[in-house]
This record gives C-alpha cells, structure tokens and sequence, in this order.
C-alpha cells in the first residue's frame, strides 16, 4: 500500500484490512496482524 497513514484507527477502518481480516478460505493466506511503523501500513 503505497499510502502515508498518522494513526492507528485510520488503519483498521480501511476496506481492505477489514475483509482480509474475515477471509477464511484454504486457498487464501489468513492475515494474522497488521503494522502501523511510522506512518507506513505492513500487512
């Protein structure tokens, strides 16, 4: 993701991160935590 994020709440609300969080599926990897570094988002 090549987007610049200033808090952590900002993060958890995006679209993305909120339907790979519900996946669960054998052929999908399952996302175990999400990083907030800085201001860079590490899935």
């Amino acid at each position: 993701m090549k987007q610049k994020y200033t808090n952590w709440n900002e993060c958890i609300e995006l679209r993305e991160i909120k339907s790979l969080r519900k996946l669960n599926h054998t052929n999908i990897i399952k996302l175990k935590e999400v990083l907030l570094v800085s201001d860079e988002l590490y899935m």
